[in-house]
């Protein structure tokens, strides 16, 4: 998994830095993409469901064919907490991401009608 997000994760933070040295929109807009398909792929996909859903699904004692048939490569029942627990906590970091993201998104379009860029000192 870290190869697989590896090369898009420094593309993201290589667009960032060049928004933050430059203020241009399309650098944002590409570290937005990038950033929002991450965590729709990982929050969404991986965490919310072969973690969370999986685990709720354990822990009110449905069974196994509610999550096994959908992806039976997992584990299940859940065993081992500290897996389920950091899969689950990528839940709450992509919706940062997500929110951070956005937030970027909708202070560069402010700062593109006349407001002080976003991460910008004045000069």
């Amino acid at each position: 998994m870290p190869v697989l997000v590896g090369l898009p994760v420094a593309a993201a933070v290589t667009a960032l830095g060049i928004f933050g040295r430059t203020g241009r929109r399309a650098a944002l807009q590409t570290y937005a993409t990038i950033a929002l398909v991450l965590a729709g792929l990982l929050g969404v996909v991986h965490s919310a469901y072969s973690h969370l859903y999986k685990d709720v699904v354990f822990l009110a004692g449905g069974p196994a064919d509610l999550y096994v048939l959908l992806n039976p490569d997992e584990h299940f029942p859940p065993d081992d907490v500290l897996f389920e627990v950091t899969g689950v906590l990528e839940l709450g970091a992509a919706i940062a991401v997500t929110a951070t993201a956005i937030r970027l998104l909708r202070s560069s379009g402010r700062s593109a009608h006349g407001r002080k860029p976003v991460g910008r000192t004045g000069t």
